[in-house]
This record gives C-alpha cells, sequence and structure tokens, in this order.
C-alpha cells in the first residue's frame, strides 16, 4: 500500500476555529489494513487538530477515507502563515504529508 493525504482549503468557523477536510487514499496495489489519521498540527506555534486519532478502517487499492479536523483559532490568526502537518499509520507502515498554509 503507499498512502497519500490530501486536504481541502482550511475554513474559518463561526466559533473562530479552523476546519479542513481531509482524504486518505491508498494509491497502491495491495489493501492497507487499520489505517488511522494520528496527527494533525498547524505550526508553529504548534496547535494540535481534533478529533484524532482517528481510525479510517482498511482502504483497498483505489479506496479513500475522508474526515473533518478542527484546529483552535486562538494563537492562529487570519492570515498567519503555518505548516500544516497530518501523519498516520496501517499495518506495516506509516504516511505523513505537510503543507505552507495561509490561515483563513
Amino acid at each position: 500500500p503507499k498512502l497519500v493525504v490530501t486536504t481541502t482549503a482550511l475554513v474559518g468557523t463561526n466559533c473562530g476555529d479552523i476546519a479542513v477536510g481531509v482524504t486518505v487514499q491508498n494509491v497502491g496495489g495491495a489493501t492497507a489494513n487499520n489505517v488511522k489519521l494520528t496527527t494533525g498540527t498547524l505550526a508553529s506555534p504548534v496547535t494540535n487538530g481534533a478529533p484524532l486519532p482517528k481510525s479510517l478502517g482498511n482502504l483497498a487499492a483505489g479506496q479513500w477515507a475522508t474526515t473533518v479536523v478542527i484546529f483552535p483559532g486562538a494563537n492562529n490568526p487570519p492570515g498567519a502563515k503555518r505548516t500544516l502537518t497530518f501523519a498516520g499509520s496501517y499495518s506495516g507502515g506509516t504516511f505523513t504529508d505537510k503543507w505552507k498554509v495561509s490561515l483563513p
């Protein structure tokens, strides 16, 4: 299995938090078992997303799973530059991806 993470644009919520849709897709040729999205962070300063860890189940080749992760708005003002990182695991491996983002 080979797992790739993609995200939607970051969106500000009514209560001042930041929401992002996260998709984990298996682009490999074999099933990835027990896929978990374990961490999501905005840095720096480091802000942890919730609710994590999130179990995404088994992903056959070509399958994907999507979830929404919320980051607190404190210390994350609109327009600030951050590094968004998501990481996870599956039976036999791990995955991680990061992006440079501007906050909404």
